[in-house]
């Protein structure tokens, strides 16, 4: 059978179309004048074909310089980026993942108070602090240089704050653990920490498991964190408690649920369960082992 399309399908494809040219157009154009000598450009009209100076442009600004920038090769340009780029990553990692960790594991007075401090800067934008940095540099001595550049970027509050939510994921009895078997905060940061925060504890799906405590009925005085329904096959009551055979699922699975609170339910209506993701275990489903992970309701 032929489909036949619509006037709306060829039209969104033309106004798709007339967007990339829209948008390909001065790349294009770029292109074609990187390939021409500065005469030929300077004529009207532009051309829209390559030239065959492309080769010979490429090397006078690499390293040469061109226009204002002649005593500045573009690849020495590229250099100082490179080095600019990598000083602020590292430095940003190095300052921020240290000052998370003194937030979430040292307990010294006006913890909370420095990390909301930090976590402000973010409301300053870099046109307000453009001027400040500027002094600043000039007053260290540090204008024309890569640390000139670099230092001023260093500092990241939202790396900080990106850190502490890792950290905060890692369970306390890993600390206490530690401590038990000795470690200080430096192997405790180097041996359990960084590991468990640079990758996750295992790839790929995992096994989920939940005490039957742990499960309960969704009549609003809770709101979980997962939802799903089931059907009742039976219903038992047992003076204070209720159970509730329930199938759910596809396979229609069973489930025997114990309830604190009686409803109107019977055999044959659907019922509305749900659980707290503080109250999942996460194992491994290759080795069974289970899973640190800890999980809390922000």
């Amino acid at each position: 059978m032929v489909e036949k399309k619509s006037v709306s399908y060829y039209l969104n494809h033309l106004i798709i179309i007339i967007g990339i040219l829209v948008i390909g157009f001065p790349l294009w154009i770029t292109f074609v004048a990187a390939s021409h000598d500065m005469v030929r450009m300077a004529r009207a009209p532009l051309p829209l074909w390559p030239g065959n100076h492309f080769f010979e442009n490429m090397s006078q600004a690499l390293f040469h310089g061109v226009g204002n920038a002649r005593e500045q090769p573009v690849a020495i340009m590229l250099f100082n980026s490179l080095i600019m780029a990598l000083s602020i990553a590292f430095g940003k990692i190095l300052i921020s993942i240290l000052s998370a960790f003194a937030i979430v594991y040292f307990d010294f007075r006006f913890r909370m108070f420095f990390f909301w401090m930090i976590f402000i800067t973010l409301m300053l934008p870099v046109e307000v602090r453009i001027i400040p940095t500027f002094e600043v540099v000039a007053n260290l001595g540090m204008l024309n240089t890569r640390l000139g550049l670099s230092v001023p970027l260093i500092a990241s509050a939202t790396a900080t704050f990106m850190f502490r939510q890792v950290f905060l994921t890692v369970p306390d009895e890993m600390l206490e653990a530690a401590r038990m078997d000795g470690a200080g905060p430096l192997r405790f940061f180097k041996d359990i920490l960084l590991p468990l925060s640079s990758e996750p504890p295992v790839k790929g799906p995992c096994v989920c498991g939940i005490r039957p405590e742990h499960l309960f009925v969704v009549d609003g005085s809770v709101s979980p964190d997962v939802r799903f329904s089931g059907q009742i096959d039976l219903k038992e009551s047992l003076g204070s408690d209720t159970l509730y055979h329930i199938q759910y699922g596809p396979r229609k699975q069973p489930l025997i649920i114990r309830s604190g609170k009686h409803t109107d339910l019977s055999q044959g209506d659907r019922m509305e369960l749900g659980f707290l993701w503080e109250h999942c275990h996460f194992f491994d489903p290759d080795t069974g082992n289970r899973i640190a992970v800890s999980i809390s309701r922000t």
